[in-house]
Order: C-alpha cells, then structure tokens, then sequence
C-alpha cells in the first residue's frame, strides 16, 4: 500500500509539472490586441510603428544615405507602404474575373424584378479596390526632386541648399545670425561653403552639395583634418530658408514644416513676449525636425537681443520619438546656434516619446520634482489611427549566483565568466520573464494613411493627440505664469476644450485660423495655462456650454489667403513681419 501510494503522489507531480508546461507555453503564445494608441513600451521600436509591415526596419525607409542604410533602412520600390486606407487590407478582391454561375431553378417561383437583381449580382465583375489595386497596402512614396543640377545630378546623388524667397524692397532680415554663417576660420570645411549659402540666401540660385562633400570621409588637399559640418544637406535632403537668417534641414518628399508650425510659433512667440523674466524655460513635446522649436527660440533670443541683460538666458529643451527627426533637428541647431552651449542659450533634443518625458525627468532628478517651463508648445497630429499589437511573453530559467550578468542590445544574455557556471544545476533557479509587444499594423480612421513613414506620425495620431499633449503639459507647466501653445484642426475644436478641461488646464485665448477667405476655420491655435484652484466648481463644469467658452478667455481669426490665393494683408503684417520672413512681390 505505501509503494502505491509514492507511485500516485509522483505521478500527480508529474501531471501537475505538465500543467505548469501547457500554462507556460500558452502564457507565451502571441496575444492580439488593439490599441487607440502606439504602446510606449513600442514606441521607439521604429520612426512609425506599424506604418509598413516590416519589422525589422527600425527606423526610416525614407533615408537614402548609403553610410546610414544599417541604421535606418534604405526605401524599396517594391516594399510595402501602409494599409490601403480605403479596404484596409480587408478584402482587396485581387480576382477581377467575372463571377457569373448557372442559372437556378428557384428563381422561376421569383418575380422578374427579384430575377433581374439577382441576375445583376451574379453577373457582377468583382474589380480590385481602386486605392491598392488589390493588393491591401500602399506603395511607399517615391517623390523625388525633378529639376537637375547643373552638372546634370539629381536629389539622390546631391543635397541641396535652396535659394530664399525674394526680399521685397526695403525687407532686412531681423534676429540672430545663424553660427554657420560666421565661420571665419579657413581651415574649417563650412566656411567654404559659406559663400555660397550666402548667394543662396539673397535668392540667386540653389547650390548642389555633392555626396562627396557631406560625406563624414570626406577629405581634400586644403582640408585633411577638419571633417565636413554636420550641417550640410546629404542626398535627398534640403537647406531651406525657415526666417531671419536661420534654416532648416528637411527631407524631399517627407515631412516638412507647415503654416500650422509657423502659426503655432508665432502665437508662442507673442506669448512669450509679455514675459519679463530674463530666464526662460522652453520646452516643445514632440519637435519634429524643430521647426516650431527653432522659431521660438528665434523669437525669444531676437528679444532678448533688443532688451540686453546679462541675466539673459533661454533653456529650450525638444522630445522627439523619431529618429531621423532628432537627427535632423540637431543637425539644423548645429547650423543655427552652434553644437555648443553659450553664455545666454542652451539647447537639446531627447530622443524619447513626450508620454514618458515627465518620469524621465524624475529618474534624472532622483526622484525629485522635475523643472517647470515657463513656455510649453506642441503640435498634435489630426487624423485617429487605430494599432494591432501582438505581445509575447517569454519565460525563462536565469540561475542565482554570484555572475555579473548584462543583457546585450539584441537581449542575449551574456556571462563575464563561464567558469562559475560549471555547477548551475546545484543553483536555485529564478523564473524572469520579458513581454515583447510589437505593433503589426496601423489602419487610419480618418483621411488617408500618408506614404511617407516621416509623415505618417507627424500628421496620425501614433502616440497620441491633443488628450495627450495636454496631460504631458500640465504637469511641467509653471504654475503663475507659464503657458502651453497649441494647436488642433478646427473638426477637433471640443474635443480640444474637454482634453484642455481634463488636464487641468484653461483656455486663455484662441485664434482661430481660416485657411481661405469665406471657406470657413482650418485649425485653431490655443494658448492655456495651469487652472486657478480657487474657481468654483460651477465653472469648472459644462465647458461646451456658450456661457463657460465665453469665459476661456480672448478669441481672434485670421486668414491665410485671400480668395485669389495671394496672402491676405493680415498675415503679411502679423506673421511674416513678426518671425522676419520677407512678404511676397506680386506684379502690379
């Protein structure tokens, strides 16, 4: 009897050990799942998760260089783009033959009209949908510039730095100068340049900069030590005029800065200009390639330099999750205001997604509040995208001892000293388990699914939209006399106010942007600031109400264009004038 009972307890150990087997594999089996919103936890894993269906490319498709191809992906005709957004993958119906089948002996008992429908719906030719001619995805974008250089080569062998826009008669250029354009030093690769962007910059004509000249192994007889400026345009990229004398590098065919970064800065920079402090906290959630980062900081440094004090000092602080927008932000501060900080001006880009940018800050602070901003701007994408996510959890038996174990950028784990690990089977093992969440597809909800994977997320909400810049906001924002500027398409105008209302923030003005005369409001830009905690919980309610909006502070329009499509004088005056952009030469 106790033999048989030993053999039943090991038999229910084994069955129970074959339990915990079959819960681990299907523990670790991939869950599907949707999301309104790329996970954080995937956010870095590519420029715009779940734009294509390659993920192994962990970053741009868009980018041609060849010394950066590793890194960031090469663009393939042949690899497929994002969901077709008109049969989102569903049923592309590839067939395009005709379906037509035998006549059935039902229909004699049916009425001619229901034989005539039906008759119609059996014949009918099933065509492949019209967006992705079947095939359920987009093919990437392929724009490319058209216009040859002079020595016959095109965007992919050269980049470019693009002539500026005709001064009108009497315009000067205003603000500080761009670092780039004061080299003085002979033996430095971009004072060799410097001319030339000068002749770009009075509207002469476009200089090509061959591949060669970019190139990081570049070197001439003059110039054996110095290396070329980061700054200058690679192939497939552009120099281009942004205001006063600063520029802006940009992609050709990718994202490229907007009237809605150019009103958005414009606003934050009268905003910033009823500040009297001399030291200015900037912070921009989700920069981009730092167009609306860059003319702030413009803007405040052009007032700091008309009030100089020698308490002076800007602290402009970016967040941007996708690479090759960090990379081509630095890239143009570099041009702009220097790779080093100066006296009165300091600025860096994190490579992070803004949702965590808060706990990242209170890690760097151990744990301490993080800093205030005294100026907060953001420029939330429009269009809702919904994500599919598979998650995967694996488990796994790392023995407890003594060995400095370090995990690799790959997730192989690896020992200082093999040797210690002769007698791990005498070692107690401690289940560690890793949840990989990949996002397998992105099907937008509004509009079209951009080809460009720069694009994509700078104008669909992948990481999020204006609920979330407003939470990321409120919580850095200086609590007297800080502001956060941004902005949102007119269609989103409520859902604008109750995102503001349940970050804790309040609306103190409004401008609402028309794009064309007479064809109603194209987006609307907001100013707010951190809620007075002594308001009454009556005004706190209800803020869709006429009589609440009529207390979110001061509300103006303004009109980009006229009907004839000229600029409208308002936006000459108020806008070009203000950020120092030359208005435009119309013949009379």
């Amino acid at each position: 009897v106790q033999s048989l009972s030993s053999a039943r307890i090991q038999e229910i150990k084994v069955s129970n050990e074959r339990s915990d087997r079959m819960a681990n594999a299907l523990a670790q089996l991939p869950q599907k799942q949707h999301h309104r919103f790329v996970p954080c936890e995937a956010s870095l894993q590519s420029d715009a998760p779940g734009w294509n269906n390659d993920h192994t490319n962990v970053s741009s498709i868009n980018n041609v260089n060849s010394d950066q191809d590793k890194r960031s992906g090469s663009q393939d005709s042949n690899a497929d783009g994002p969901i077709c957004w008109k049969c989102k993958n569903q049923n592309p119906n590839t067939s395009g033959h005709s379906e037509k089948t035998t006549e059935d002996t039902t229909t004699r008992n049916m009425s001619k009209r229901k034989q005539r429908k039906l008759e119609k719906k059996q014949n009918r030719i099933h065509l492949p949908c019209s967006v992705c001619r079947g095939k359920g995805r987009l093919p990437i974008s392929q724009r490319q510039q058209t216009n040859p250089s002079p020595n016959g080569q095109s965007s992919k062998e050269a980049g470019v730095v693009k002539r500026a826009r005709p001064n009108p008669p009497g315009f000067v250029p205003r603000g500080p100068m761009a670092v780039a354009l004061k080299s003085s030093n002979d033996e430095d690769q971009g004072h060799a340049w410097v001319s030339q962007i000068q002749q770009a910059d009075a509207g002469l004509h476009d200089v090509w900069v061959p591949a060669s000249a970019s190139s990081s192994q570049s070197t001439t007889a003059a110039t054996t030590t110095a290396p070329p400026p980061c700054w200058l345009p690679r192939p497939g990229e552009q120099l281009v005029k942004l205001l006063g004398h600063w520029r802006i590098l940009q992609r050709i065919g990718s994202h490229r800065w907007t009237t809605d970064d150019l009103v958005t800065a414009y606003v934050a920079a009268t905003t910033a200009r009823g500040s009297r402090s001399s030291v200015v906290r900037y912070l921009d959630l989700g920069c981009g390639n730092g167009s609306v980062l860059q003319m702030v900081s413009w803007a405040i440094l052009e007032q700091q330099q008309q009030e100089p004090t020698e308490s002076c000092f800007l602290d402009t602080t970016g967040v941007e999750a996708r690479s090759e927008a960090v990379a081509l932000a630095r890239r143009s501060l570099a041009f702009n205001v220097g790779s080093t900080p100066t006296p009165h001006y300091s600025v860096q880009i994190h490579h992070a997604d803004f949702r965590q940018f808060v706990t990242m800050q209170n890690d760097e602070k151990n744990g301490t509040t993080p800093p205030k901003y005294d100026l907060i701007t953001g420029t939330p994408p429009y269009f809702r995208v919904n994500f599919t996510t598979t998650t995967t959890t694996t488990t796994a038996a790392v023995q407890s001892t003594s060995t400095t174990i370090t995990t690799s950028p790959n997730n192989i784990v690896n020992h200082d000293d093999d040797d210690q690990m002769a007698n791990q089977e005498s070692q107690i093992p401690i289940p560690d388990s890793e949840t990989v969440v990949v996002v397998d597809q992105a099907v937008i909800q509004q509009g079209g699914m951009p080809t460009s994977i720069q694009s994509a997320p700078a104008r669909c909400e992948f990481r999020g939209g204006i609920e979330a810049y407003c939470q990321a906001a409120a919580p850095l924002l200086e609590p007297q006399h800080g502001r956060f500027v941004v902005c949102n398409s007119f269609v989103n105008h409520q859902r604008s106010q109750v995102a503001a209302h349940e970050a804790g923030l309040d609306i103190v003005h409004t401008v609402l942007v028309e794009g064309c005369r007479g064809r109603g409001i194209l987006f609307v830009v907001y100013v707010m600031k951190l809620r007075n905690i002594d308001k009454s919980d009556d005004e706190k309610s209800d803020i869709v109400s006429s009589e609440t909006e009529k207390q979110q502070g001061t509300e103006e329009k303004l009109t980009v264009r006229e009907v004839s499509g000229k600029w409208s004088d308002e936006y000459v005056k108020k806008v070009f004038a203000r950020m120092s952009i030359p208005g435009p030469i119309y013949a009379t």
